[in-house]
């Protein structure tokens, strides 16, 4: 549906990434969903392959998904997969839930990057423009084995993008990224990194 669903929202929408010296990323996303009480059989989610590379094309290979949990516990899950993105579905129907769900989704996947001289950008978006519920909260931590030469986030739309809504802040090895308002429906928090090298893999070793 490309109609918001009433009530029902993402209160908090939590992403870290931990990229080690092969140029691989291990992804762990976590989303509370408030169906409110309008019974569900879950969510559908775009996994965060996308990940992308100058922002338009797939930049991970490799995926690896790991089993998803519901508030802990493991959750079916259906995979469909479009030309560019992979989406889970999780839940059964003679099992609805309602009211506050926590999920967890676990991902490994091998970065390529958009080479840039001697630097190399890695792009990533976190949720996607197709989302219909707005996001109250959304925040992406990214920890590398060196530190990012340049690192910067807007909140965007299909439409353009909004430099003022999001924040970073850097300590040491690890970059955050976080909304300082809302996000609503087809709005995405998307970041890029800059390294001093011309691959992941390359700058890693």
């Amino acid at each position: 549906s490309s109609q918001e669903i009433i009530g029902e929202r993402i209160t908090n929408y939590q992403t870290t990434i931990e990229l080690d010296r092969t140029g691989q990323a291990a992804i762990q996303e976590e989303v509370t969903y408030d169906f409110k009480d309008q019974a569900r059989t879950g969510i559908t989610h775009t996994l965060t392959p996308s990940i992308n590379l100058g922002g338009y094309f797939p930049a991970a290979r490799g995926l690896t998904i790991q089993p998803i949990l519901r508030n802990g516990e493991t959750e079916p899950t259906r995979f469909l997969s479009t030309n560019r993105e992979l989406l889970i579905r999780t839940g059964e129907r003679n099992r609805p839930v309602t009211d506050k769900q926590t999920y967890r989704i676990p991902s490994l996947v091998t970065l390529f990057v958009e080479r840039n001289g001697q630097k190399a950008l890695v792009h990533f978006r976190i949720t996607d423009d197709a989302r219909v519920i707005p996001i109250d909260r959304a925040e992406l931590t990214v920890h590398g084995p060196t530190a990012p030469l340049t690192a910067n986030c807007y909140i965007g739309t299909k439409e353009g993008r909004q430099t003022y809504s999001c924040r970073t802040t850097r300590d040491g090895l690890t970059t955050r990224f976080s909304t300082i308002r809302w996000l609503d429906p087809g709005e995405y928090l998307f970041i890029e990194l800059e390294e001093k090298a011309l691959s992941c893999a390359e700058a890693y070793k």
